[in-house]
């Protein structure tokens, strides 16, 4: 089921990096962004948004509305909107934007910076049958796989993870390190093992040109997280 399906779509264009905090702020409780539109859903909603710089990268992120206003206010900086809590599953994507925002990015975690982006993912345990699914994020020692079932964790995996616009599909060995249940369902998080540098070299110059891909706004929707 394509993500999002059968919530309202929300959206937001921002025009320069610095706006990214007219919408954005964080606290102890979570992320919360405010999405400007005439009609807001009703608190409690489920959306999702789709969040954009002109010029630089594109995400989709999603939440719950926590206020809404309906009608303008006599403040003529208070427009109508809703204020969305992001789920706890994207507030690493939040992150994300902040620290393009501030005219850099963060590693989210060890191991370098993962992109939130969706590939198509072949997989199979040691002797089991080979799945498909789709990757939530992606780095050179890692990635956040959809997954319907529980894998041990340490468990071996065969992958082969196809990159778009014939940047190609790599072949690597991996395994688990943990099992993931959040609001967006079930998912592993699998470290790669590269059977020698010729191929991690290789993996690491995909990733830069996904990553430009992603920055530049130029990476397809199908391949949006």
């Amino acid at each position: 089921m394509k993500q999002g399906s059968g919530m309202q779509r929300l959206t937001i264009n921002l025009s320069d990096r610095r706006s990214w905090y007219d919408f954005y702020t964080a606290d102890e409780e979570g992320a919360v962004v405010f999405c400007p539109t005439k009609s807001p859903p009703h608190a409690g909603s489920p959306v999702m948004l789709d969040i954009s710089f002109n010029g630089g990268p594109r995400l989709f992120m999603q939440g719950v509305v926590i206020w809404q206003r309906s009608r303008p206010s006599s403040d003529s900086r208070m427009k109508p909107g809703a204020g969305v809590r992001l789920n706890e599953a994207d507030r690493a994507k939040a992150q994300f934007m902040s620290g393009f925002a501030r005219g850099g990015l963060l590693d989210q975690r060890q191991g370098g910076r993962r992109l939130p982006v969706r590939l198509q993912t072949t997989y199979s345990t040691k002797g089991g049958r080979r799945r498909m699914n789709f990757t939530r994020d992606v780095s050179e020692s890692g990635i956040c796989l959809n997954c319907a079932e529980t894998i041990n964790p340490k468990s071996p995996l065969s992958l082969e993870i196809v990159f778009p616009r014939k940047i190609g599909a790599y072949k690597i060995q991996g395994w688990v390190v943990r099992n993931i249940r959040d609001e967006k369902g079930s998912a592993v998080a699998v470290n790669l093992v590269f059977s020698n540098q010729d191929d991690r070299f290789g993996f690491a110059g995909a990733l830069r040109r996904l990553e430009s891909l992603l920055m530049s706004g130029e990476l397809a929707e199908q391949h949006l997280y």
